[in-house]
């Protein structure tokens, strides 16, 4: 038998619905590379590859691949029609970085 009495006990959520398909309705899978294998000597040769593709990176010597580095991956990506917003093979294949 199942309890209808009312209760107080209760928890009001709100949830943002968001899509994660493109228009066409399929998703697109990337390979991306594991944060494990993100070492210094990866983020060295990217960040050099980016200063060759001619964007100023802050603190080029920074061990770590901080705001500056990440804004101009995301700018490389989407001058170059590459996806956004992650370390994944393609972009490394077209910057020419071997990982």
């Amino acid at each position: 038998m199942i309890d209808s009495s009312p209760t107080s006990e209760y928890v009001i959520e709100s949830f943002d619905i968001s899509t994660i398909v493109k228009a066409g309705g399929f998703t697109e899978w990337k390979e991306v590379i594991c944060d494990s294998k993100v070492t210094y000597k990866l983020i060295k040769k990217i960040k050099e590859q980016l200063i060759l593709e001619g964007f100023d990176l802050e603190n080029y010597k920074r061990r770590d691949f901080g705001p500056a580095a990440k804004s101009a991956l995301v700018q490389y990506q989407k001058a170059n029609d590459l996806p956004i917003g992650n370390l994944d093979i393609e972009t490394l294949n077209h910057l020419g970085v071997k990982y």
